[in-house]
Parts: C-alpha cells; sequence; structure tokens
C-alpha cells in the first residue's frame, strides 16, 4: 500500500487543504539557519500539531543550501546539531527519521565527502535514525555503506545519478503531475512505500487479541494490494499475511535462501527469470526484497 504525500518550502497549504487533497504525510523542514521563528520554510509548533491532529505524518527534513552535505564531517555534525535542537523544541520523538538531503546533481566523485557528512550528521542527531534525499547514486552509496536508515529518491530524472527503486519515499516526476498546487501553495508530491520512522505514523503493530489468547502481534514492514482484491501484508522474517480475497502462496520465512535477511517490501517481478517464473508459477506474482536489496521469489 502506499501514501500520497508532498513537500514544501514556502506558505502553507493548511492540515484541512492537505487532507481534502488526499494527503497522509508531509516533508517540512527544521533548518535553524534559516530562523527558527518559521517565517521563511521552518516547520512550526502549531503548525505540526495541525498536521498531527489531522492524522498527517511528517518527515522532518534538514535543507540550508543544495550543495552543503557535498562538504565535511564537521559539517555535518553542526547541521544534525541544529536539526536536534530544533526537533527538541518542536517534542519530536526519538524515534522519528532525521532526515538530511543533497538537493544538488553530485558525481561520484562526491560520494567520499558526502559520507563524511553523513557520518557527522547521524553521530549529532543520535539517538534518531537518519535518511537521506537525493539521487539514485547517492541512495544507494549511502544504503551500501549503512550510513541511512532511509532513502528518499529525487524526482530530477535529468542528474546523472538516476533513480533509486528500493526508495522509502519517491518525489512524483513532474511529467507525471508531480508539481502542483495546494491551498494556494505549490508543492511537490511524493510517494511512500512506507511510513516508518514518520512523526505521528501509525503504529504498525497488529494486536489480535479478539481472535487469539494468548493476543497475536504482527509487526508489518509493507503493504501490497492485490489486483483481485484483498492486500498481502509482509513481516521483517519474510512472511506472507493475506487479507481479504488475496490469495497466499507461501512466504520467505524459513526458507535456507532468506535466512538471516530483514524483508523491506513487495514488488512484481523485474528479471527474465523472476517474470520466467512467475509465467509458471500464474496469477498475481511478488518478489520479496531485502534491506540488502537481495530478492526472493517470486513466492506469491
Amino acid at each position: 500500500m502506499t501514501v500520497k504525500g508532498c513537500d514544501f518550502a514556502g506558505g502553507r497549504p493548511g492540515a484541512d487543504a492537505l487532507r481534502t487533497a488526499g494527503i497522509g504525510f508531509v516533508a517540512r523542514y527544521l533548518a535553524d539557519s534559516l530562523g527558527n521563528d518559521g517565517r521563511f520554510k521552518n516547520l512550526t509548533a502549531d503548525e505540526a500539531r495541525s498536521y498531527l491532529d489531522a492524522g498527517i505524518s511528517i518527515m522532518p527534513v534538514w535543507e540550508g543550501a543544495a550543495r552543503e552535505a557535498l562538504s565535511s564531517f564537521s559539517a555535518g555534525q553542526a547541521h544534525g546539531q541544529d536539526w536536534k535542537s530544533q526537533a527538541d523544541r518542536l517534542g519530536i520523538p526519538q524515534e522519528v527519521r532525521a532526515w538530511w538531503t543533497v538537493d544538488t546533481d553530485a558525481g561520484p566523485g562526491d560520494l567520499d565527502s558526502i559520507a563524511a557528512y553523513a557520518q557527522g550528521f547521524a553521530q549529532a542527531v543520535a539517538p534518531h535514525p537518519t535518511g537521506v534525499y537525493a539521487d539514485g547514486a547517492v541512495c544507494q552509496a549511502m544504503h551500501d555503506r549503512r550510513l541511512v536508515s532511509g532513502t528518499w529518491a529525487t524526482n530530477a530524472t535529468s542528474w546523472q545519478g538516476g533513480g533509486f527503486p528500493f526508495a522509502d519515499v519517491v518525489q512524483v516526476p513532474a511529467a507525471q503531475g508531480g508539481a502542483t498546487t495546494i491551498g494556494g501553495v505549490k508543492v511537490d508530491l511524493d510517494t511512500a512505500f512506507n511510513l516508518d520512522g514518520m512523526w505521528g505514523a501509525p503504529q504498525t503493530t497488529i494486536q489480535g487479541g479478539h481472535v487469539f489468547n494468548p493476543p497475536l502481534q504482527l509487526t508489518i514492514c509493507a503493504d501490497l494490494d492485490c489486483p483481485a482484491g484483498g492486500a498481502w501484508q509482509l513481516q521483517p522474517d519474510g512472511a506472507i499475511i493475506t487479507c481479504g480475497s488475496a490469495p497466499y502462496r507461501g512466504g520467505a520465512n524459513g526458507k535456507s535462501f532468506f535466512a538471516n535477511r530483514t524483508a523491506h517490501h513487495l514488488e512484481p517481478p523485474t528479471t527474465a527469470q523472476e517474470q520466467q517464473d512467475a509465467a509458471t508459477i500464474g496469477g498475481s506474482c511478488y518478489v520479496i526484497v531485502a534491506t540488502n536489496n537481495q530478492r526472493y521469489g517470486p513466492v506469491f
């Protein structure tokens, strides 16, 4: 299941307008260098409360200048300290992810500098987890180096890094209507494949005490609507839970190939072998993708 969201710097569309537009989360800025009174693009306490009261989750993002992450450990540390001072002032819980951005067309030669920045930022915002907004190459590199727990892929398709198929959040390309106006404010639309680490996100632990004794607890890391009705839910161990009329053919938990891996999301088969296997199985077939990007399936 995907969630529609948006990000914006200038203006405030208002929670009512955002909900009317079907927005389930917003990316908003925490950047003390721009003035912490919210006159420019900073998230204010009243604004945050209005979103949370309306059931809109919040991605709190640090972004001062477009190329600031192409710098150093000390710069990341300073910006992380500024992010955390704002987060503490707003009362953001420690489990909420601190996002930072590479809002520029970075090249392969910039990755080490960006990694140093990421380390400084993470140290300063701890115990908050961190996430990066960037093109595919940067998202991939920060993910592979285990410097972030979340990725937000840009819609700037002309940047050399391209897209990132395993991102938690992606900006909607302009050609697909990604730039729009809500409540009189220009916004960029985003799609989230999960709300993990967002402020105000619904809990992902489901209890079924009215059916099971003791209560059954399921930790869900991804949802996927079934084209024929119903939905599938994915647990970190690769188990598949079917909802409604969605068919069940198995899961990856307990399978030797998937041992010691953590599931991240579900997606249709993309490789030639996966597509061939899916044709053999027939029906709706999906692949389990682990947090290390390794793929299992199609299994159902």
